[in-house]
């Protein structure tokens, strides 16, 4: 899937390189001030967003790129433990029994773990080809408001194609478990060897939009979701997201955009009585997303972003990306002020600069 992308993405998907075997506390940090985590209620707020504008388009591809991630990261485990050539020819003629060798349980466990959540092989047919994963505290859907429908579709995917590097076949897996069902507490994940690309099933616009509006209200309350791995996730797992949405189709730019302005509206709504550009600052800290400084000059503005969470690391493509946050500070601005105002990114560390800034028009 390489193949389909220009250089430049190429080097950026680089910086995913970060998740293997290798715990993410043993890397330097590259962020100096913030650290490499981002609130996980970013990367919640842009899947959720965009698969309530259309599920039957973006829960399918998001999947898919799940499967593309999931294969990236498990590359990098076999890379990290030097398998030989020897023992990939043994994986093509043993595929599935190989999930019950406990090396091979841990390199995929330990990729899910470092991406997303705590997983577990909890069943193994090899004779049908089938396989159970059990997972707490997914970053995807851990703490949400109940739907009774399963909502992990991304990360149903990197273990999809995690599990399908490793066995080398194709491998598809179904959400059978999910904490936004009744009655469940943990997520679980029936997975089959050349198993058909899974059914999604139908949900609605008020099931995201339920979903949407509780990760809102959690960008400025101080509430913990997870109690082991907290409610940060490495900034690689939210860039490596975003791309793959950034990447889709030349639309994708001003549908980020839009979400991202429906985001900075609601939240500045929910603001009351405090000096707004202030908490404004606060929430973009509290989140890591970044760190911003606001030159205003009478009604126009300029925002400095330093290190963000969206860009900070990754190597130079020559675009500006920030789309996401364009949109919230366009959203913020102008319900603050009751203005409309366009925000045009005009530095950017993806396109080589040093920081990231926007202005207002």
């Amino acid at each position: 899937m390489y193949n389909k992308f220009s250089k430049q993405y190429v080097d950026y998907l680089e910086s995913f390189k970060r998740i293997g075997l290798i715990s993410f506390k043993k890397i330097k940090p590259i962020r100096p001030k913030l650290g490499d985590y981002v609130s996980m209620m970013i990367l919640r707020d842009i899947l959720f967003s965009t698969y309530s504008l259309s599920p039957n388009t973006y829960i399918p591809y998001l999947y898919s790129w799940g499967k593309f991630i999931g294969n990236v990261a498990s590359e990098q485990s076999l890379k990290a433990l030097d398998i030989s050539l020897i023992t990939k020819i043994l994986t093509k003629l043993h595929s599935i029994k190989l999930l019950e060798n406990d090396i091979y349980k841990d390199i995929l466990t330990k990729t899910w773990a470092n991406v997303k959540s705590i997983p577990e092989i909890s069943y193994v047919d090899t004779k049908a080809g089938v396989f159970r994963i059990k997972v707490i505290e997914s970053d995807e859907s851990w703490g949400l408001p109940k739907i009774n429908k399963p909502v992990d579709f991304f990360n149903g995917g990197i273990m999809a194609g995690s599990t399908e590097n490793l066995i080398s076949r194709k491998v598809n897996v179904t959400e059978t478990k999910c904490v936004c069902m009744n009655n469940y507490d943990y997520c679980e994940f029936l997975g089959k060897v050349n198993g058909d690309f899974p059914k999604f099933g139908k949900y609605s616009k008020k099931d995201f939009i339920k979903i949407k509006n509780h990760i809102r209200d959690n960008f400025i309350k101080d509430h913990r979701f997870r109690e082991i791995l907290g409610d940060y996730t490495h900034i690689s797992s939210l860039q490596v997201t975003y791309l793959g949405l950034w990447l889709y189709s030349p639309g994708m730019h001003t549908l980020l955009y839009w979400i991202g302005k429906e985001t900075g509206k609601y939240i500045s709504k929910k603001i009351k009585g405090k000096n707004k550009l202030n908490e404004l600052k606060r929430i973009m800290k509290k989140l890591k997303i970044g760190i911003i400084s606001i030159n205003k000059n009478n009604k126009k503005f300029s925002i400095k972003l330093e290190e963000s969470a969206f860009s900070y690391g990754a190597k130079n493509i020559g675009k500006k990306i920030d789309s996401y946050l364009a949109g919230l500070f366009a959203g913020y601005l102008s319900h603050i002020y009751r203005k409309h105002y366009n925000i045009i990114e005009t530095k950017c560390i993806a396109n080589g600069d040093k920081y990231c800034e926007f202005v207002a028009l």
